[in-house]
């Protein structure tokens, strides 16, 4: 679906599947809640939202990939490398369920789904 994504009050669907891939990094933790909610606003009952990015893990110290990316972030724009934690609490306050992280290679992708 093309658009800007910040502007943007609905996403369409109901879809299968959202995935948000290489944006949270960029936005404000606030800016993601939003986002998160109105993407599960687009998902059909047992669709899912996938969240592909650099995570933190939840004591703030690695993996080393995305402290590194995370530190780009915070001197060249608003964001930074979530923790998963973050994640959890925006999965939840979007009524998503059953939050979960797959590892695929390097990358971490994060998976909830609509009830």
């Amino acid at each position: 679906l093309e658009g800007d994504f910040h502007v943007v009050a609905d996403f369409g669907g109901p879809y299968d599947l959202v995935l948000l891939c290489n944006i949270v990094h960029g936005e404000t933790a606030e800016a993601n809640a939003s986002l998160v909610q109105r993407a599960a606003r687009s998902l059909r009952p047992g669709g899912r939202l996938a969240i592909r990015d650099n995570f933190m893990d939840d004591e703030n110290d690695g993996p080393a990939r995305a402290v590194f990316f995370g530190m780009t972030m915070l001197l060249y724009t608003e964001g930074q490398s979530p923790t998963l934690a973050q994640v959890e609490r925006w999965f939840e306050a979007a009524g998503l369920t059953g939050a979960r992280v797959d590892v695929v290679g390097m990358q971490r992708v994060a998976v909830a789904r609509r009830p």
